[in-house]
């Protein structure tokens, strides 16, 4: 019974050892933790954010980007014209065959006319 009860004391000794050791250990793994995330911190703060090369790059891609989304507007106000000169067309139809036939004599008969009157008139000038 003796023998048991050393033991007993032994194995509480032993766990409380243990248990102080595993909480050292947990505290130091802790703090090991926060220096390694200061460290990595502080060596990241020492970098450049970019280089010149990339900051030139990013420049480069924000005006490449405006100058596409300018053109996507252009494109779309084309379309937009176009579905109305579209539609507009096809409510207005252009002058059949027969319309510009009858148009044509016209002004065929018109400009007879007009080359009649210059015609007299340049005879009257070469009379007087």
């Amino acid at each position: 019974k003796q023998w048991y009860q050393r033991r007993v004391r032994g194995l509480r000794a032993d766990c409380s050892t243990l248990s102080t050791r595993s909480s050292a250990v947990s505290k130091r793994q802790q703090s090991l933790q926060e220096r390694v995330s200061r460290v990595t911190r502080e060596v990241q703060n020492l970098l450049p954010d970019l280089s010149d090369a990339e900051n030139s790059l990013r420049g480069e891609i924000t005006d490449l980007s405006e100058r596409t989304k300018c053109l996507k507007t252009d494109a779309e106000q084309l379309r937009s014209k176009m579905k109305f000169q579209t539609a507009t067309a096809r409510k207005f139809p252009a002058m059949t065959g027969d319309q510009q036939g009858r148009v044509k004599a016209i002004l065929q008969e018109n400009d007879d006319k007009i080359n009649s009157l210059v015609n007299k008139l340049k005879g009257a000038q070469i009379r007087t």
